[in-house]
């Protein structure tokens, strides 16, 4: 038995080190190549129900994610679910920039 599966952790299943286990300070650190942002179904007919926040401010925080994501190179992915339907995404409705950005 190896040294990753010799433990088990609270559900009985053995127990996995982490990539990173043993690294400290900035080797600890997750880089652009070891990481993915995944925008998932965010589309202005989503956002009509949402109480919690404003449509504009999530926009806002969804633009400036991405373009974060794309000065430090990390790989972005965007899913609009009515597209995957056979529906048409809505982009161009508020969200047109982050079309912008990720192209």
């Amino acid at each position: 038995m190896n040294a990753q599966s010799s433990t088990s952790g609270p559900t009985g299943a053995p127990e996995r080190e982490s990539a990173r286990a043993g690294f400290t300070g900035l080797s600890a650190l997750l880089t652009p190549e070891e990481s993915v942002v995944v925008l998932i179904d965010h589309q202005p007919f989503q956002f009509a129900n949402l109480h919690s926040h404003e449509p504009t401010m999530i926009v806002n925080n969804v633009v400036g994610l991405a373009k974060l994501a794309k000065a430090f190179k990390v790989p972005v992915i965007l899913t609009p679910v009515m597209e995957a339907r056979g529906g048409k995404p809505r982009f161009e409705r508020g969200l047109g920039e982050l079309r912008r950005v990720l192209s």
